[in-house]
């Protein structure tokens, strides 16, 4: 969590997960200019920002990419991010407050998870030999190969249909 208050966005509040995000300690972003702790974020975030800021409305991104330097290592991510606008007393915005969480394992895990269904698909869609995929009691076709087809005398219509229809 990260409260960021005016046009320059002067770090009022923020918290250790924040800090340990964007690769900085606390300390150093407290009361600070954020894009002069972490000037490489600004193209990718500030527009959104200042969007939130001036209209008010909340922005909600997911699986958003990021990319922070420090220690003179890169740090590349992706983050599920909420910007809220920060309102004084009397309702008049004054800031934005940026919810953000690291999603980084768990597109990493998407992205093999999706890598794997294509190769058993590529290694299903080039056999030599009739394949087909059922899922569930009802075996709905989820896979099948040319060679099915051509034994079924049917075509790829036949994905997502159960087998006793087929």
């Amino acid at each position: 969590i990260a409260v960021l208050i005016g046009e320059e966005k002067r770090v009022e509040i923020v918290n250790e997960a924040y800090a340990s995000l964007v690769q900085r300690s606390v300390e150093e972003l407290h009361n600070k200019l954020l894009w002069d702790v972490v000037p490489e974020a600004k193209q990718d975030f500030d527009t959104l920002l200042e969007k939130v800021r001036l209209t008010g409305e909340p922005v909600y991104l997911y699986e958003y990419p990021y990319s922070v330097f420090a220690k003179g290592k890169q740090v590349n991510g992706y983050l599920n991010i909420v910007y809220q606008p920060y309102r004084e007393n009397d309702g008049a915005i004054n800031g934005v407050m940026a919810l953000c969480q690291d999603v980084t394992s768990q597109v990493a895990d998407h992205k093999k998870q999706i890598e794997s269904e294509q190769k058993v698909r590529a290694i299903v869609e080039s056999a030599p030999f009739p394949i087909g995929v059922y899922t569930g009691k009802q075996m709905k076709i989820q896979l099948a190969n040319k060679s099915i087809m051509d034994v079924w005398g049917k075509g790829y219509d036949v994905i997502g249909k159960l087998y006793s229809e087929v």
